[in-house]
């Protein structure tokens, strides 16, 4: 997984300096140093491996201190920071990191790949029911076409449909009334679809596990009876239903629900 160099000319882009701790120039050295830190781990990792985890460790330092403290919002930069935590073996930060770099560059295909291997490393593998299979096999269009896709879909159809509407002012052929209909149609598919899709992101809280393992519990104290019979490990993802006493009560893919201590996991929506 190679360390992305537009990082930094993003960083000019994007950052918010007004309310930034770090300044322009911090905030591109920092990433500088990050990036020869990985590269150097990358040519030791052969000879010394605890040489390049070390370098790793010094390089995600830098890129959290970035995110933390230079008030940016940057899919190269979370892609990077992911990337590194992949090579420390932190999948759950690695997983985390990856679904924030999502946000902002959901069609980079190496992005995309990298987030579908790391699912593979982890131990837990929390099937999806029936049901949602179902769901996501009819309703493909909204699962397998990337929002800002259906965004420019959506525009597209509903522009079509008005511009029929108008010439059908003027010529009135059945044709004409039954394109209106299936572009009509479209637009509302598609914009169904947008709908959905931001008011799952307004309203869900997902998250990662980021411990290397967490006893899940039936109440938000380890009073409490286990959840399951095994631990989850890092990499387990959910959705966060509720929060309580430092802890939240989430739902994994499989429609299990849980609470699990805040110090475990990591929302992506920082």
């Amino acid at each position: 997984m190679m360390i992305k160099r537009v990082v930094i000319l993003w960083l000019l882009l994007v950052a918010g300096l007004s309310a930034a701790t770090l300044s322009r120039t911090e905030q591109e050295l920092l990433c500088f140093e990050a990036e020869q830190l990985f590269s150097q781990a990358q040519e030791v990792y052969a000879q010394d491996r605890e040489k390049a985890r070390e370098l790793w460790q010094k390089a995600a330092a830098r890129y959290e201190r970035v995110v933390r403290e230079g008030d940016v919002e940057n899919g190269w930069l979370y892609y990077n920071l992911a990337n590194t935590y992949f090579r420390l073996e932190d999948l759950g930060r690695a997983i985390a990191n990856y679904r924030r770099a999502q946000r902002y560059i959901p069609h980079d295909e190496k992005l995309l790949q990298n987030l579908a291997y790391v699912r593979t490393r982890c131990r837990d593998a929390v099937a999806e029911p029936e049901s949602t299979r179902v769901l996501k096999t009819l309703f493909f269009w909204h699962y397998d076409i990337a929002q800002t896709i259906r965004e420019r879909l959506f525009l597209f159809f509903l522009g079509c449909f008005w511009l029929a509407a108008l010439v059908g002012l003027w010529y009135r052929r059945p044709w004409l009334r039954w394109s209106l209909c299936g572009l009509g149609l479209l637009a509302v598919i598609f914009g169904a679809s947008i709908a959905v899709s931001e008011y799952s992101a307004w309203r869900q809280r997902p998250g990662v596990v980021v411990s290397s393992e967490v006893v899940a519990r039936k109440g938000n104290s380890d009073s409490y009876a286990m959840s399951f019979t095994e631990p989850l490990h890092a990499g387990t993802e959910f959705t966060v239903l509720s929060e309580r006493g430092g802890w939240y009560e989430v739902r994994l893919a499989d429609k299990r629900s849980c609470w699990l201590p805040q110090e475990a996991v990591e929302l992506i929506r920082r």
